[in-house]
Parts: structure tokens; sequence; C-alpha cells
């Protein structure tokens, strides 16, 4: 998950790496990434998106972004706590 923080190709490039060690299984794996994907998300979304919208639009660009964020944020999330509930603890 740390190096998705980053990149999420360096994140599947780690991840490829532990399934192939079976130090994780599969479902494990994409969880992390999964969850990766949704902080990723969050420091881009700070980092770039939203100082870039507020620039251009102003206020209203901050309410974009975080609208754009949210539609995006939310539908994720629920994907991380069904795998989770299904697949990890299930």
């Amino acid at each position: 998950m740390l190096t998705g923080l980053a990149t999420i190709s360096g994140a599947i490039g780690i991840a490829s790496g532990l399934l192939n060690g079976n130090v994780l299984t599969p479902n494990e794996i994409l969880f992390s990434l999964l969850v990766a994907e949704f902080i990723n998300k969050i420091i881009i979304y700070l980092r770039k998106n939203l100082p870039l919208q507020l620039s251009i639009f102003g206020k209203i660009g901050v309410k974009l972004a975080t609208l754009h964020l949210l539609i995006y944020e939310i539908p994720l999330l629920i994907v991380i706590v069904v795998w989770y509930l299904v697949f990890i603890k299930g």
C-alpha cells in the first residue's frame, strides 16, 4: 500500500512479487491495491486537482474538484468495504 501512495504502477509491480512469492493471496493483493488507489486519489486531489481547479475557477473550482473526488471515491469505498467483508474477513 505504501508504494501505491506514490504510484499505482509501482504498487502493481511490488504486488506481483508478493503474489509470485506466495506472501499474500490474490484477494489480499487486490484489497491492498484498492486501498492504495483510494488513498492515492486523495493525495492527487490535494496536490494537483484542487490547486488547479482553484486557480482556474476560484471558489467554485473547490466545489468542482471535491465533487469529482467524491463521485470517484464513494463507489471505490463501497467496493473496498464489500471486498473486505466478502473475501478478506469472509
